[in-house]
């Protein structure tokens, strides 16, 4: 498996539940990530919107670096349903010597505002990363903050 398909520290490239999947962020996707962040900046840490040249470049400096690291600072998933990307995720500030990590969420727009679908799809994205964490990679904790 090419290195620059998956990160370099999970065993697989797609991980599923029912017809969800989360595969390494693709670039393909950051344009749909960067209008459902400036969508829904109010449940973000973002304080300005983001253009499109910043994610650009978070993508490229930020974000590809981290698929070769043996311990990446963060490590995000395009959130796949029935092969369209409806969001994105993953962990963010991990702690490799204490085993643990931030968990990250975010979905489209209309998802997010239709309390149905939306409960759906964080339930399964879930069941999806916590076997990730805590199987695969043998994480100790997760945690988040809603905002």
């Amino acid at each position: 498996m090419n290195l620059q398909k998956k990160y370099a520290c999970l065993e697989n490239q797609i991980y599923q539940f029912e017809n969800y999947s989360l595969i390494r962020i693709r670039e393909e996707d950051i344009e749909l990530i960067r209008k459902w962040r400036n969508g829904q900046i109010e449940i973000l840490r973002q304080k300005e919107k983001i253009s499109k040249k910043q994610q650009i470049q978070y993508y490229k400096l930020i974000i590809k670096k981290n698929f070769k690291k043996k311990n990446p600072d963060l490590i995000l998933f395009s959130y796949i349903l029935n092969k369209k990307c409806i969001g994105y995720g993953g962990l963010t500030n991990i702690d490799w010597d204490s085993k643990k990590a931030e968990l990250s969420f975010l979905v489209d727009d209309h998802r997010y505002f239709d309390t149905k679908i939306y409960r759906k799809d964080f339930s399964s994205f879930l069941n999806i990363i916590l076997k990730l964490v805590f199987e695969e990679l043998k994480f100790n904790r997760l945690f988040t903050e809603t905002y």
